[in-house]
């Protein structure tokens, strides 16, 4: 399980502030190209930057429901409510290339602020949780694509 206290809202965050929250990196330089990734106690803690700021923040393996409910509680901007994620849903269905499996996008719980500028997801067979922009999760997707084609 992730500790609460490491779990804060790293949406939106510098370098600086990443590095301050996580220490160090275990990729090094990799975070001046926009990508971070940090070994815990609780699992791998990995950041997509965009504009030199934290657009997407993975938390891989080890999340329970206790500290799901603490990222999505830490990361929800003070004026907003998380809803049901439809638009998430929505979107990855939207990509025949990568042929995503209903059955396996319904597993996934997904949420959207009010105003539809942070979106989360928590997947519960593999404890892994996602929370960043949507522009952080379609960069996500466009590099996974790109690899998948064969790009660059």
């Amino acid at each position: 399980m992730f500790a609460t206290t490491n779990a804060g809202a790293a949406i939106g965050e510098n370098i600086a502030q990443l590095v301050a929250r996580y220490g160090e990196p275990e990729n090094g330089l990799a975070l001046m190209m926009g990508f971070g990734t940090w070994k815990t106690k609780q699992g791998e803690v990995n950041a997509i930057l965009q504009d030199g700021k934290a657009a997407l923040m993975a938390y891989n393996g080890g999340v329970d429901d206790e500290t799901k409910n603490a990222l999505l509680e830490r990361n929800l901007p003070s004026d907003q409510k998380w809803l049901d994620g439809k638009a998430f849903k929505e979107w990855v269905l939207s990509f025949k290339e990568l042929d995503p499996d209903s059955k396996e996008v319904e597993k996934i719980q997904c949420w959207q602020t009010t105003d539809g500028r942070l979106w989360a997801l928590y997947s519960p067979v593999e404890k892994n949780f996602f929370v960043g922009t949507p522009e952080g999760f379609k960069m996500v997707a466009s590099l996974a694509q790109s690899r998948a084609t064969g790009g660059h």
